[in-house]
């Protein structure tokens, strides 16, 4: 058959008209930014190595630096397509809690990748054995738009103390690590899987120690956000650190606007759940993860193409 200008355009026009296949064979996604976390942190290398990942597998992705609070204000603005965020944070957003400026109620989720344990390491050398030692004493925390900066105030709060009764240096968690080692601070604290690769390298490079958060500590946390869970850091998970320690936390999952299309999340979460093994490669914190532990979605609905996926492999009824 000949081929001529008006079969030529029809022709095209069906081209672009027909979505982009991914791998798997379904719809994906025309591009995909992800907006992860500090650097030096787990988030930090789990965005990139999911960037890298679906890159290689042929949709337009990259990772960007974030925070829990921010990257909620910025999926729900449609500034970026997915973010990484904690259910405690979430839980403050539904209800415009500070630092939101009012309630945000557009987004959805598509796994919980991650618990995550609030750390609070110092130098044995500063000899602080709890928080309210951190009094006057120089810290490495990080910026507002963060959880960890407001699980640590929180922290404080519990404790009897306000972020004014520290000498608070705010940065990344490379900041505050690389600020311990060289003696700047006395300590650093982050959210973070473990083991956090910034504690790992502290822990490793001088005698540290990881304060524990005492039982009455933690009932006063869960009275300012329900959304803390009480959790443990096991003993041998850093360099010197012989007994478990107590702490509190949250999960970590990866949100969406409520608006991606149906076909674009599937196609998210079937490509990470048919990479799983690599998925777990990418950062120790990610080791756990289970189809069953990506499903269990906390303080937000699942959105409508995860749970096709998780029903077709049998996680969700």
């Amino acid at each position: 058959m000949r081929l001529t200008r008006k079969t030529f355009l029809t022709g095209l026009g069906g081209l672009l008209a027909t979505p982009a296949l991914g791998t798997n064979g379904h719809a994906q996604p025309r591009q995909l930014t992800i907006l992860s976390g500090p650097q030096g942190g787990t988030w930090y290398a789990a965005g990139g190595g999911l960037a890298a990942m679906f890159t290689r597998i042929g949709l337009r992705a990259n990772s960007e630096v974030g925070g829990a609070i921010t990257n909620i204000i910025q999926v729900s603005r449609g500034d970026a397509e997915a973010g990484f965020t904690f259910a405690a944070a979430l839980g403050m957003a539904r209800q415009g809690q500070a630092p939101f400026p009012a309630p945000i109620n557009n987004l959805r989720g598509l796994m919980t990748f991650q618990q995550s344990w609030a750390h609070v390491m110092v130098s044995r050398a500063s000899g602080i054995e709890r928080v309210e030692d951190l009094r006057g004493q120089p810290f490495a925390s990080q910026a507002p738009g963060n959880l960890t900066q407001v699980a640590f105030a929180d922290l404080l709060t519990a404790a009897g103390l306000s972020e004014g009764d520290l000498r608070i240096s705010r940065g990344s968690q490379t900041h505050g690590g690389d600020g311990v080692k060289d003696r700047r601070f006395v300590g650093v604290t982050a959210l973070s899987g473990i083991p956090g690769p910034m504690f790992m390298d502290v822990a490793t490079s001088l005698p540290s120690r990881l304060l524990p958060v005492s039982d009455a500590h933690f009932e006063r946390l869960r009275q300012i956000n329900p959304g803390y869970t009480r959790m443990t850091i096991p003993a041998g998970t850093y360099p010197g650190q012989d007994e478990d320690v107590p702490t509190f936390g949250t999960s970590a999952l990866i949100m969406v606007n409520e608006n991606m299309p149906d076909d674009d999340a599937y196609w998210i979460v079937k490509a990470i759940g048919d990479r799983l093994e690599e998925f777990r490669n990418m950062t120790a914190a990610n080791a756990g993860v289970t189809h069953e532990f990506m499903s269990r979605v906390d303080g937000i609905d699942l959105h409508p193409g995860a749970v096709r996926y998780y029903r077709e492999i049998g996680v969700l009824s």
